[in-house]
């Protein structure tokens, strides 16, 4: 695939140049440090990525230093927003894995854990708007400054829907490396975040008083 593209690059020029820069750009990586009050306590990795068809693919790791364990959530949402699936897997204090599929009236969510599977189906809230509109912000789509969404969001601590409120705060300078640069902040109700044109991270301020800044 990447032999055609370069073919098509050098065939056809300019043209066919940036559209090869174009598709290398939607995806993004990230790697940083997680502190709690000052004290370094894990690692972070977070990624997105545009699929082909135009959904879009994300995964956050966090990992402990002090307890040894690992959490990873993964998200995939259609070119609408919508959530497709969810999943997750914790290593501490017991190894759980879960995966919520949403359909169009309900969710299936499946949890396996020491050997033993359950299946649950869990039927949206009336009129369940479930965040459509937050999810491309800045990779594709660019709020207005001071919009606030309010839905539904799948909590994994209580494995039912909760909900929650995401708000475009605007633009601020951030340090990194050095350097400062502007960088999108959003509110949510967890905390704060100052995040690149790929929705990935340069810090997160939690209201657990827990801070992840990118290496």
């Amino acid at each position: 695939m990447h032999v055609r593209l370069l073919k098509r690059v050098i065939l056809n020029g300019a043209t066919a140049s940036a559209c090869f820069f174009q598709a290398f750009a939607q995806h993004g990586h990230v790697t940083g440090t997680i502190y709690a009050k000052g004290k370094e306590i894990g690692f972070y990795e977070s990624s997105r990525r545009i699929l082909p068809g135009g959904e879009l693919s994300s995964e956050m790791t966090l990992k402990s230093t002090v307890y040894g364990g690992h959490m990873t959530i993964s998200y995939l949402y259609a070119r609408s927003g919508r959530p497709i699936e969810m999943s997750w897997h914790r290593t501490t204090p017991v190894d759980v894995q879960g995966r919520v599929e949403f359909g169009a009236h309900g969710a299936k969510l499946t949890l396996k854990s020491n050997s033993k599977t359950e299946i649950k189906n869990l039927e949206y809230p009336h009129r369940a708007n479930l965040g459509e509109r937050t999810r491309f912000w800045f990779i594709r789509d660019h709020p207005r400054l001071g919009e606030t969404v309010t839905f539904t969001d799948f909590d994994i601590k209580s494995q039912g829907w909760v909900s929650a409120t995401t708000t475009y705060i605007g633009d601020e300078e951030v340090t990194y490396h050095g350097k400062t640069i502007l960088a999108h902040k959003v509110k949510t109700d967890r905390g704060a975040r100052w995040v690149d044109n790929m929705d990935l991270p340069y810090r997160i301020e939690s209201n657990n008083k827990e801070t992840l800044i990118r290496n």
